[in-house]
């Protein structure tokens, strides 16, 4: 006991000296005035994500390294109620013996990377783009063959103080159009349309 106490605590003062060197763009906001004939530029950031990618990274360093437990207290209250402690630390053991961190970034900012746009998160939420290479039980980690780059979608939500998982996804999901106005949506308005978990 008292040694996984030490390997807890030695994994987090790594994750936190390791989170500390990664630069998060800030968000940028242009107006233009009629009176002017330049561009002003705003720089709003929030600090949040600095705490998201920790939260994030310890998460999948926790369950890379057996932690499954301790992995399980990083989600939100409707995740932890949907998921029990013995099915979510059967499950991940399963899915998760080896997990490589290959990215964490905000949601905008992976969106701006692909050159589109999206509304600013809430400020009790924070979305992230995350990609990792897993190893599992057999030849599978979840749903896909071991030691492929995965891309996850995830919801942090401000809990008690603390950012905690609240939703994950292994992709966008469209909203369903009518039939009878079945227009093809502006590609700005695709980017801008949330994702859901299961």
């Amino acid at each position: 006991m008292k040694n996984q106490i030490c390997r807890v605590i030695f994994l987090l003062l790594v994750l936190t000296l390791t989170a500390c060197g990664n630069e998060i763009p800030p968000l940028v906001e242009e107006t233009k005035s009629a009176s002017q004939t330049s561009t002003a530029t705003q720089i709003v950031f929030d600090a949040a994500y600095y705490d998201g990618i920790i939260v994030l990274t310890q998460y999948y360093t926790f369950l890379g390294h057996g932690l499954h437990e301790e992995a399980y207290w990083l989600l939100s209250l409707p995740e932890r109620i949907y998921h029990n402690l013995d099915e979510y630390v059967e499950d991940t053991r399963l899915a998760f013996k080896t997990v490589e961190i290959f990215s964490i970034q905000p949601y905008f900012a992976a969106v701006k990377e692909q050159g589109g746009q999206i509304t600013p998160d809430p400020s009790n939420k924070k979305r992230f783009v995350v990609q990792i290479r897993a190893w599992g039980e057999g030849n599978m980690s979840g749903s896909v063959m071991n030691g492929t780059l995965q891309t996850l979608f995830l919801t942090l939500v401000l809990e008690d103080g603390r950012w905690k998982i609240d939703s994950f996804a292994t992709g966008l999901v469209l909203p369903t159009v009518d039939p009878p106005a079945s227009i093809t949506p502006e590609p700005e308005s695709i980017l801008d349309i949330g994702y859901i978990w299961d």
